[in-house]
């Protein structure tokens, strides 16, 4: 019989245990599930689950997500407590029955709950602890409330949930010297001071404002050359009118209009001529004012301490879902602690075997579907045994050509110096297929990913990452407004359903978004021009995103000079291709205030490529 205690505090030989729950019988009675954003449509609803790895269905069963890119609220009531003066542990399983992409796997726990049904991303809370992720970004998150501020760690700590769709065990040590450890499957990964890895206390020294920088100071370590001169003979005309060209006997002023010599590259040319910076003899490095003690600073040696500890919840938001939360307990009890995590061990030991059967099936059978005669035959096998058919440039892929690889990846498109650059699509062995700009092996610019369930996600790529704003459509005509920086997701809007649009994507590379997180949490973008290079002769630009809609047509840019700085593209704008709309006119340094909106992502295995 599977246990749940969530009465007042039981008492034990050594301490006591505050709450406990394994999920059995009657669960529903002692968890209230949230409606915090059932008005909007984007609750999502919670199942009892063993997952598809189990020892016991019924011993092992959890609480499981059940729904794809759905907000998750549930939460737990116990008799209030204080942890002064003693260790709070807090412990619970969590298992990844997917990747969840973007989203989290924590528990927040803080004081009674007056309303669960209200619970939520405003609700206070005490401790928030527990992975999560979004695009390259993982971690699992530590966050303390302190006089009313949700205070995160310094420095991350690590992230366990890699995919691989086995059960996990978080333990939190809160400790009244003021000090925190942290265990994730019995393995300590972090143990310090709250006062030192949290900016829970005003710091103890500032920089002196009345500290000014000398007015002769010099903090420019290098400077021109007032020696180095441009040489008179030195040539910076690119193009030259071509004086053999000769108008042609058959050219009709009247008819074909003046005639004017073509341009030719200037024989001549040396490029553009910079002076020579040299060491600057006056530098006196960096300047910095000098540190005094700051007035503001109060020490506090109770920050460990909570005078009310009466809920424990999940409020989450998860791209994928299928999440099973197992074996909670909040107590000062180690012993009682453990005998959850020697559950997970028993359980994770045969996870692990039956994963490795599963593992070493599909192994055997991408073994029997491969036909080693095919390969030896086939000319354009390589070495690892893929294939490519397509153009070569100097022993490299280069031009257009369709590489199979040894994992079933399909890639068809452009290719340059042996890495996809340009358009193409890829196909991947789990029936996704992204549709879209490479640059240099990598997703970047516009493109459109179709995930394998029917859903898909147009919008734009840097270096691999979701990279700006974009649309999720889901399967069944969902459809949200989603916004990334370095595929971290940063913000989301849900809009009304919506089939996805024919979009025909042709666009050049490198339109996406840079927003500034600034202290306040809200965003900008900055504009800003990069080299040439990266998109054949076409500007990369950084632009507003708040304004682009994916439903339009996508955006084209003008082939520019191979390099310009910012200053010089004054009044230059990016139109659409349907040739009407200016989008936004680059202006000198100015910043482009935006609302930026967000969604969901994929984790860097999905833009992993061959080779």
């Amino acid at each position: 019989m599977r246990r749940a205690w969530c009465l007042s505090a039981l008492v034990t030989a050594s301490g006591k245990v505050y709450f406990s729950e394994t999920f059995g019988d009657g669960w529903e009675s002692r968890w209230s599930p949230s409606e915090w954003k059932k008005s909007d449509g984007t609750q999502g609803t919670w199942k009892l689950s063993a997952g598809k790895w189990f020892g016991d269905e019924k011993e092992d069963q959890g609480v499981q997500t059940a729904e794809d890119s759905r907000f998750f609220g549930l939460s737990a009531g116990f008799d209030s407590f204080s942890n002064e003066g003693k260790e709070l542990i807090i412990q619970y399983q969590a298992k990844y029955e997917k990747d969840i992409e973007c989203g989290g796997g924590y528990v927040k726990v803080g004081p009674k709950l007056s309303d669960p049904a209200s619970f939520g991303d405003p609700t206070p809370y005490n401790i928030m602890f527990g992975p999560d992720k979004c695009g390259y970004t993982k971690r699992t998150h530590l966050i303390f409330n302190y006089k009313g501020k949700n205070v995160l760690k310094k420095s991350d700590l690590a992230y366990k949930q890699e995919g691989e769709g086995t059960s996990h065990v978080y333990r939190l040590i809160l400790k009244p010297d003021n000090t925190a450890r942290v265990e994730i499957d019995g393995e300590n990964i972090y143990e310090g001071s709250l006062k030192e890895d949290w900016e829970l206390l005003a710091p103890k020294e500032i920089k002196d404002p009345a500290d000014k920088k000398p007015s002769d100071w010099v903090d420019d370590s290098m400077m021109d050359d007032p020696e180095d001169k441009k040489p008179a003979d030195w040539v910076e005309e690119k193009r030259i009118v071509d004086a053999k060209a000769k108008k042609p006997d058959d050219w009709d002023d009247e008819e074909d209009g003046e005639w004017e010599a073509p341009m030719i590259d200037n024989p001549d040319y040396k490029g553009e001529w910079t002076v020579k910076r040299i060491s600057n003899p006056a530098y006196k490095g960096i300047w910095e004012a000098k540190k005094i003690a700051n007035p503001e600073f109060v020490d506090d040696d109770g920050l460990y301490k909570f005078d009310d500890f009466g809920f424990i919840g999940f409020d989450l938001w998860q791209v994928k879902g299928n999440t099973i939360f197992d074996n909670i307990i909040i107590t000062d009890d180690a012993g009682e602690a453990d005998k959850f995590l020697q559950k997970w061990k028993a359980l994770s030991a045969v996870e692990k075997a039956k994963k490795k059967e599963e593992d070493d099936a599909k192994a055997e059978e991408a073994k029997k579907a491969a036909d080693p005669k095919d390969e030896e035959d086939d000319d354009d096998s390589e070495e690892d045994g893929s294939q490519y058919d397509g153009e070569w440039q100097k022993g490299r892929k280069h031009g257009y050509g369709t590489y199979i690889g040894t994992t079933n990846l399909k890639y068809e498109g452009e290719w340059h110096d042996g890495s996809r650059h340009g358009r193409g699509v890829q196909e991947y062995a789990n029936g996704d297929k992204y549709d879209g700009w490479w640059y240099n092996g990598q997703c970047s610019g516009l493109g459109i990913y179709y995930f394998a369930d029917g859903s898909q996600y147009q919008g734009a790529w840097n270096h691999g990452k979701y990279d700006g704003a974009g649309i999720l459509y889901s399967a069944n005509g969902d459809r949200e407004r989603l916004t990334y920086f370095e595929g971290r997701l940063m913000k989301r809007e849900v809009l009304p359903p919506s089939p996805p649009p024919a979009v025909s994507n042709k666009s050049r590379p490198g339109i996406f978004c840079d927003p500034l997180l600034s202290q306040d949490r809200l965003f900008a973008v900055q504009p800003t021009v990069l080299p040439s290079n990266a998109g054949d002769g076409q500007l990369l630009i950084k632009r507003d995103c708040d304004n682009y809609d994916l439903s339009a047509p996508p955006l084209r840019m003008k082939p520019r000079q191979p390099h310009r700085e910012l200053d010089d593209l004054l009044g230059d704008s990016i139109e659409t291709i349907t040739g009407g709309d200016t989008i936004e006119t680059v202006t000198g340094g100015d910043t482009l205030s935006s609302a930026l909106t967000a969604g969901p992502s994929t984790d860097e295995s999905t833009f992993v490529t061959e080779p």
